[in-house]
């Protein structure tokens, strides 16, 4: 067997080369010495300045005369003498009982427990209801399904299994349908694994390079600034405040007493719906329940509860059971496997392929007709009495 596969035969190994790289320029320091001037330098430069003059505020004018501390509320709300209030409302004249509290509720006292009456049990006698007729067993199943007696089931004879005599053909649909071939091996198709080399030399030019080209730049022009000119003539230093919003002499008004508010003349009355609607009524004092004193029962106690004595065992009678005998239906008859695949579907006698006979040499009646591009071989019928002897012969 060859170990040669399609990887091998077509990527073959080919000697490899360093890629090239390229070296970069050895630095060269600039000439001449580094200007460490900046706008912020050249532009904000160092002035003499004279200290700032200290300016005294203005005096904060007084009002001549003596403060007076009695503010509004003092004048207006003054204090006035008021009469103590009189307590409107009924007098309470309760007067707590003189007899000692015993004790007892509205419960007991309307609620009084009284000895009851042993009641009458009314529940019926548990003794079953038996009846002096005999037993009536005969039911509806028995009265109208009737035992019958069944025919015996006809049997069949089984056919008996004999084996096929005719050797066995072990040839197979796929080698019958496909044939080895011999067919040439495939190209391929894929390209040649050569890289691409050029013999022109390398143009180290950059789009940069080409189109950025370094220019001679001017340098930038600085504005010389106007010396500070101080203005002729005085500064004015009045204000609009000054001269719109001018001092003048105001009068203090004098304090004014608010008017008293009216009384109504005449007696307060102090009597109120409820004073007039609600009236205090007397009571009648309560009387105490009298209770029945507990008389308990002379009769000696015999042992005997209501339970014991109510409810008395008796011997009942065992009840029949009415359920069915648990015993399956069996028959005498033999089994009938006969079913519908048996009956309906009997085995056919399928003839065999004679292409291989064909191919062996032995004449069966067929006649070659073509081949088509798959390998299959195409017959027509020849001799109908011979096929029919050699399917013939096969079963």
């Amino acid at each position: 067997m060859d170990d040669m596969t399609t990887h091998r035969n077509d990527y073959i190994r080919h000697p490899l080369e360093k890629p090239h790289v390229r070296q970069g320029d050895a630095y060269k320091p600039p000439e001449g010495e580094l200007d460490m001037n900046t706008n912020y330098l050249m532009d904000f430069t160092k002035k003499p300045l004279a200290p700032v003059r200290a300016v005294r505020p203005d005096a904060v004018r007084t009002i001549p005369g003596k403060f007076e501390g009695e503010p509004t509320y003092q004048a207006d709300y003054r204090e006035w003498g008021l009469q103590p209030r009189e307590k409107v409302g009924p007098e309470s004249n309760y007067q707590p009982p003189s007899a000692p509290f015993d004790g007892n509720t509205n419960y007991q006292s309307h609620f009084i427990q009284h000895q009851p009456s042993t009641r009458q049990s009314m529940k019926p006698r548990e003794v079953p209801l038996a009846s002096d007729q005999p037993f009536d067993d005969n039911t509806d199943y028995k009265q109208s399904y009737i035992k019958h007696a069944l025919p015996t089931r006809e049997t069949k004879d089984k056919p008996v299994w004999k084996p096929n005599e005719t050797p066995l053909d072990d040839l197979s649909n796929y080698r019958k349908d496909f044939t080895p071939k011999e067919t040439g091996k495939a190209l391929s198709c894929k390209p040649e694994a050569t890289p691409y080399r050029s013999v022109a030399p390398f143009e180290g030019d950059t789009t940069q390079k080409a189109d950025f080209v370094p220019w001679p730049m001017e340098r930038p022009r600085i504005r010389e600034q106007e010396t500070y000119r101080k203005p002729e003539g005085e500064m004015d230093m009045t204000t609009t405040t000054h001269t719109d919003f001018v001092e003048k002499a105001v009068e203090r008004q004098p304090m004014r007493r608010p008017p008293e508010a009216r009384k109504a003349s005449g007696k307060f009355d102090g009597t109120t719906n409820y004073q007039t609607e609600y009236q205090k009524w007397g009571l009648p004092e309560r009387q105490q329940p009298v209770k029945d004193q507990y008389v308990p029962n002379e009769a000696p106690f015999d042992g005997m509860p209501t339970y014991q004595r109510d409810f008395i065992p008796h011997q009942a009678t065992k009840a029949i059971s009415l359920r069915p005998a648990d015993v399956g239906f069996r028959s005498s008859a033999p089994l009938e496997d006969g079913t519908e695949y048996k009956k309906e579907f009997t085995r056919k006698q399928v003839p065999p392929c004679p292409v291989p006979l064909i191919e062996a040499g032995h004449d069966v009646g067929y006649t070659y007709s073509d081949q088509d591009h798959v390998g299959h071989k195409w017959y027509d019928l020849g001799d109908v009495a011979k096929i029919n002897q050699f399917t013939h012969r096969v079963a």
